[in-house]
């Protein structure tokens, strides 16, 4: 079994070259975010999504759906469930 903090490693390492041909206003990370839900994987994810420069939405998967997850939701978000605006367009 692989172990990892943070992001799925192949997403990470296809991303650079996405954000180099595309430039997006948002991203949404849409479930299983992390792999067991820890404190340490959500903290991991914040430092990728942070060198991104994007702003980011979460999707609650059922690898995310634990007690820090959803602390690390409420604090992003207010809720695990939300809707957010980007421009004129409602996403919820």
């Amino acid at each position: 079994l692989r172990t990892n903090n943070g992001m799925h490693p192949p997403f990470l390492e296809d991303l650079p070259d996405y954000l180099q041909d595309n430039i997006p206003d948002f991203i949404v990370l849409a479930g299983d975010i992390v792999r067991n839900g820890t404190t340490v994987q959500w903290n991991a994810v914040a430092e990728e999504l942070d060198e991104l420069n994007l702003p980011s939405y979460y999707v609650m998967g059922n690898h995310d759906n634990t007690s820090a997850g959803i602390d690390v939701f409420e604090e992003k978000h207010g809720n695990t469930y939300y809707s957010f605006m980007q421009g004129s367009d409602l996403f919820s």
